[in-house]
C-alpha cells in the first residue's frame, strides 16, 4: 500500500477523481448563478464545464496517469484538443465581457466589428501557433516573419484606406458630434446622420454628402449643436403702414408660440425694428431647428396674416366679413347642413372665409373658441393638447364637419384643434352663431349633442380611457 501512494501516477489519479467532479460541481452552481442574474458570461462557463475540464481531465489521466510519452501521437492529440477548447473558452469569454451588452455610448459599443473580427483572428493565430510550437514541436518564427514582411508591404499599399480607419476609430473613440448633430465641415454644413469606421455621412438640402475620416482628422470642423440647450433665431417681417402696430406684434407672438421647435420654458419676443419692419425673436433648443423653425413660422404667418386682415410684406389681406368670397362659401355651409337662407341672414354679414396652413392650430384646449367653424375642404385634427405628439382622436374633421361648437355654451374647448393639411373653412363669430343656432333648433340640438360628445371623449382620453367621438 505504501507503494502505491509514491507512485508518480497515482496523485495525478486522485487529482482527476476527486479535483475533475469538485470543479464540476463549482462551475454548476456559477452556472447557476449567471442565469439567474441574465449574465452574458453564462454561454462561456457552461462550455468551460460541458467541454473545458473533461478534455483537460482526460490529456492528465492519459498524458500523466498513464505516462504516456510527450511525443506520443495521442498524447500530442490530446494536448491539441485541451488547448483549443482552452482557446475557444478564452475568446468566448473576453468577447462576453468586453464587447455583449455593452454599454450604449461607450467605447466598447462604438468599437466596428470588423476590429473586434480581426482581434479574434489575431488571437486564434496566435493560440494555433502556440499549440504547434509547444506540443509538436514546429518551429513558427518563419511563419511570423512572413506575416511581418506582408503586413508592411499590406500597410504601405493601403496606407491611404488605412489613415481612414484611423481616424475613424479616432472620431469614435473621442465622439466630438453625434448623429443628429448639425456639423459644418469641408467646406459642407448639414445633418450628421451616420458615423461608420471609414466615412460620415451629412444630410445637406441637395442631398448626402460622404466625407472621409481622413479629411475630418486632418481639418477642423465646427458642431453647430454644441453646446446644447439655447439658440434664438430671428425672422423679420414687413406690414402695411396702416396696420396697427399693437394689432402686428399680437399676430406674431399668436403664430411664434404655436412653433414646435420652441425652447420649453421660453417664449418668443417680437420689437419694431423700422417703420412697418418686425423682427420676431423664436427661442429654440438647437441652432439645428432654426432653418425649419424660421420657415414653418413665415408660412403660418402668411395665412394668419390673410385672415386677420393685415398686408405681410405688401399682399393683399385675405376675404373679409360679408364680402363676395365669405357669402358664396356660407351658402356653401348652409347646402351642407341644410341651413335655410332666411335662418343664414343673421350670420351673413359677420361670416367669413378663413384658410389655415398644415401644421397651424385653430384654437388651443381649455381656450375659447373665436366662433363656430364649418370645414369647407382640407382636414382638422382633434387633440388633448397643442404639443405636436399629443394624444389625437383617430377621426378628422373634414368637409362637412365643424368645430368651436363649444362657444354656444360659452365654454373652453374641450380639444386643441390643428389643421393637417391646408384647410379652407367658414368661420361664423360665436353671437352670429348662437343667433343662428336660435332660429334653427335641430342644427342647436346637433350642435350640442357633438359638444357633449367631445367633452366626454377628452375626458376619457385624459384618464386613459378608450372611447368613441362624432366629428360630424
Amino acid at each position: 500500500m505504501t507503494s502505491l501512494l509514491t507512485e508518480p501516477w497515482f496523485t495525478w489519479v486522485v487529482v482527476v477523481v476527486v479535483g475533475v467532479p469538485v470543479l464540476l460541481f463549482a462551475l454548476t452552481q456559477v452556472q447557476d448563478l449567471l442565469r439567474r442574474r441574465g449574465s452574458a458570461l453564462l454561454a462561456p462557463v457552461a462550455f468551460l464545464r460541458n467541454v473545458v475540464v473533461p478534455a483537460f481531465g482526460l490529456f492528465v489521466l492519459v498524458r500523466f496517469a498513464a505516462e504516456v510519452p510527450p511525443d506520443d501521437v495521442w498524447a500530442q492529440v490530446l494536448a491539441t484538443i485541451a488547448a483549443v477548447t482552452l482557446l475557444v473558452f478564452v475568446l468566448s469569454a473576453l468577447n462576453a465581457m468586453m464587447f455583449t451588452r455593452a454599454r450604449e455610448g461607450s467605447w466598447r459599443a462604438r468599437i466596428p466589428s470588423i476590429f473586434v473580427e480581426i482581434a479574434r483572428l489575431v488571437l486564434v493565430v496566435l493560440g494555433i501557433a502556440a499549440v504547434l510550437s509547444w506540443v509538436w514541436g514546429a518551429d513558427v518564427g518563419g511563419m511570423f516573419a512572413a506575416l511581418g514582411v506582408t503586413g508592411i508591404v499590406l500597410g504601405f499599399a493601403l496606407q491611404g484606406a488605412i489613415g481612414s480607419v484611423v481616424s475613424g476609430l479616432l472620431l469614435l473613440f473621442e465622439q466630438p458630434f453625434a448623429i443628429g448633430d448639425h456639423l459644418t465641415a469641408d467646406g459642407t454644413s448639414g445633418r450628421v446622420v451616420e458615423v461608420n469606421w471609414r466615412s460620415v455621412h451629412i444630410q445637406t438640402g441637395s442631398g448626402v454628402h460622404i466625407i472621409p475620416n481622413a479629411s475630418l482628422g486632418g481639418a477642423s470642423f465646427v458642431n453647430r449643436s454644441q453646446p446644447e440647450g439655447r439658440h434664438d433665431a430671428t425672422v423679420e417681417a414687413s406690414f402695411a403702414a396702416d396696420d396697427p402696430p399693437a394689432a402686428v406684434v399680437r399676430l406674431l407672438l399668436d403664430v411664434a408660440r404655436d412653433l414646435p421647435r420652441l425652447r420649453p420654458g421660453a417664449r418668443p419676443s417680437v420689437a419694431l425694428t423700422g417703420p412697418h419692419a418686425f423682427t420676431t425673436t423664436l427661442p429654440l433648443r438647437s441652432v439645428v431647428d432654426a432653418g425649419e423653425a424660421a420657415s414653418q413660422f413665415r408660412l403660418w404667418l402668411w395665412y394668419a396674416a390673410r385672415r386677420a386682415g393685415l398686408s405681410l410684406d405688401g399682399g393683399t389681406p385675405g376675404a373679409a366679413a360679408g364680402d363676395d368670397a365669405s357669402r358664396a362659401a356660407l351658402a356653401e355651409v348652409g347646402e351642407l347642413f341644410g341651413v335655410p337662407d332666411d335662418v343664414a341672414l343673421a350670420a351673413r354679414d359677420r361670416a367669413r372665409l378663413v384658410v389655415y396652413g398644415t401644421g397651424e392650430v385653430v384654437h388651443r384646449a381649455g381656450e375659447r373658441a373665436r366662433g363656430l367653424l364649418f370645414v369647407l375642404g382640407g382636414r382638422l385634427q382633434l387633440a388633448t393638447s397643442a404639443e405636436p405628439d399629443a394624444q389625437a382622436v383617430e377621426a378628422t374633421v373634414e368637409r362637412g364637419g365643424y368645430t368651436g361648437e363649444a362657444c354656444l355654451a360659452r365654454q373652453a374647448e374641450p380639444f386643441t384643434v390643428r389643421a393637417l393639411e391646408e384647410t379652407r373653412a367658414v368661420l361664423v363669430p360665436a353671437d352670429a352663431a348662437r343667433q343662428v343656432a336660435l332660429a334653427e333648433p335641430a342644427l342647436a340640438r346637433r350642435l350640442g349633442e357633438v359638444a357633449d360628445a367631445r367633452r366626454r371623449l377628452a375626458r376619457e382620453m385624459l384618464t386613459g380611457e378608450p372611447a368613441a367621438v362624432t366629428t360630424a
